[in-house]
C-alpha cells in the first residue's frame, strides 16, 4: 500500500515558537503484515497492526546484551530484538515462520537467531533458512532499531528514520536528565484517560501540585491544537521539603503546561513555578515527554524522557539532574498503584460518565487516539512472557 504524506506537527516548547516535527506521521500499513492473524492464548483477535508506521521507544540499551535475544510486545505483537557482536541491532516478530515457536527461546549467532524448536534460521535482513529443507528461502519483515538517549527505538524497516532531536521536543537552554518507565497492567484507554488531567492530584499524590484544601482555586486552561491538545494547571504549590532544597517555595504557584501529541502518542509536560510575590519564576523548570506504548489490551508501558532548565545556582545541577527522575518516576508510580486497584475493573467506555470541566482532554484525546494512532488497530491479548 503506498504512503500518504501526512504533517506530523510538533508541540511547542511553552513560550516559544512552535517547529515542524521531522518525524512522519505517514498512514502506511505494514504490508508485509496486512496478513489475517489467529486468536492469541487468551481468545483475542489481532489484527494487522499499523502502530508500527510510528517510532517506539522498546526500552534502555543497557538492558541489551549482546547474543542475547529480548521480547517485548507492542499492540498484542510480540517482537524478538538481539545485537550481534558488531553491535548492530535486529529485529523480527517472535514467531517462527514454521510452526510460530518463540524465536526469542532459540539463540544467536552473529547476525542471526535461531528457533529452538527445529533450528530454523531467521537472519537479521528476515532471510530464512532450514537445515532440513535446503530449498527453504524466503523473508520474513524486519523492523528498523537505532539507539538514541541511551534507549532503543523501533519501527517498519521501509519508513525512514525518524530526526532524532524529534523523539523529545527539546529547546536551547534544557538539559537531559535521563531515562526511566513503568509498567501498567492497565488498558491503554485507561492511562491515557489518567495521565490526560491533573485534578486527582490532592488524592492519588503527595509531592508534585496542590493539596485538598486549594482544590476549588485551581486555575484550569485547555485548547485543541494543531498536534493534538494544550492543558495547562495552575495552583498554590503544596509543602514538600524535597522542592525546598530545589529552590520551590511553599506557596509559589506550580504550572504544569502539557502538550499531547498523537503522531506518535506521547505527551510532554512542562513543570515551572512562579515566585509567591508574583515577582518572576523560579530557576528551576523541568520537561518530561512520556511514550504511551501498548504492550496488550491490559499493559500499558510509559517510557520517560527528562530535561530541565536552570537558570541560576548551577551548582545544584548534580542534584537536580538526579532528583527529577526519581521524583517523576515516584509520581508514575502512585498513578499505577491506583489505576492497578481502583479501576481494575473499570469500563473504558465513556459513555454514561458524568465528565465535568477538568475531563474535557479526555473526551478529546479519545477521539484523536482512535483517528490518528491507533487507526483500527486492534490491540490483541499478547502472549505469556518467557
Amino acid at each position: 500500500m503506498a504512503a500518504r504524506k501526512s504533517k506530523a506537527i510538533a508541540a511547542p516548547i511553552p513560550g516559544e515558537q512552535a517547529r515542524i516535527n521531522g518525524h512522519s506521521g505517514a498512514q502506511v500499513r505494514v504490508r508485509a503484515q496486512t496478513k489475517a492473524r489467529g486468536k492469541s492464548k487468551a481468545g483475542s483477535i489481532k489484527s494487522a497492526p499499523s502502530l508500527t508506521d510510528f517510532t517506539h521507544p522498546v526500552c534502555s540499551a543497557k538492558r541489551i546484551k549482546t547474543e542475547k535475544p529480548f521480547r517485548f510486545h507492542l499492540a498484542g505483537i510480540a517482537y524478538v530484538l538481539w545485537r550481534d557482536r558488531s553491535g548492530a541491532y535486529h529485529c523480527v516478530e517472535d514467531e517462527c515462520p514454521h510452526r510460530r515457536a518463540s524465536l526469542a527461546c532459540g539463540h544467536v549467532v552473529q547476525d542471526a537467531i535461531y528457533c529452538p524448536y527445529h533450528n530454523w534460521r531467521v537472519r537479521g535482513d528476515g532471510q530464512c533458512a532450514s537445515p532440513s529443507d535446503p530449498e527453504v528461502s524466503f523473508a520474513v519483515p524486519r523492523f528498523r532499531v537505532f539507539e538514541h538517549l541511551g534507549y532503543l527505538w523501533m519501527r517498519r524497516d521501509e519508513a525512514p528514520e525518524p530526526a532524532r532531536e524529534t523523539l523529545m521536543p527539546a529547546q536551547p537552554g534544557w538539559k537531559f536528565a535521563g531515562t526511566a518507565h513503568v509498567t501498567m497492567n492497565a488498558p491503554l484507554e485507561i492511562v491515557m484517560d489518567n495521565f490526560s488531567e491533573n485534578e486527582h492530584v490532592p488524592w492519588i499524590h503527595a509531592g508534585l501540585g496542590w493539596d485538598e484544601a486549594r482544590v476549588a482555586s485551581v486555575d484550569f486552561e485547555f485548547e485543541k491544537t494543531d498536534w493534538g491538545s494544550r492543558v495547562v494547571y495552575r495552583a498554590q504549590q503544596r509543602p514538600n521539603l524535597l522542592f525546598r532544597l530545589l529552590l520551590v517555595g511553599t506557596d509559589d504557584t506550580y504550572i504544569n503546561e502539557f502538550h499531547s501529541e498523537f503522531e506518535p502518542l506521547r505527551t510532554t509536560y512542562y513543570i515551572s513555578w512562579e515566585k509567591k510575590d508574583g515577582r518572576g519564576k523560579r530557576p528551576l523548570a523541568t520537561a518530561s515527554t512520556v511514550y504511551f506504548v501498548p504492550e496488550t489490551d491490559g499493559r500499558t508501558t510509559l517510557h520517560f524522557f527528562f530535561q530541565y532548565r536552570l537558570s541560576a545556582l548551577r551548582f545544584l545541577e548534580p542534584i537536580v539532574k538526579r532528583s527529577i527522575p526519581f521524583l517523576a518516576w515516584k509520581e508514575a508510580i502512585d498513578d499505577k498503584r491506583f489505576l492497578e486497584s481502583a479501576m481494575q475493573d473499570a469500563s473504558a467506555d465513556l459513555k454514561g460518565m458524568k465528565l465535568r470541566k477538568f475531563d474535557r482532554p479526555i473526551a478529546l484525546h479519545r477521539k484523536l487516539l482512535h483517528e490518528r494512532y491507533l487507526r483500527g488497530t486492534k490491540i490483541g491479548a499478547g502472549s505469556a512472557p518467557h
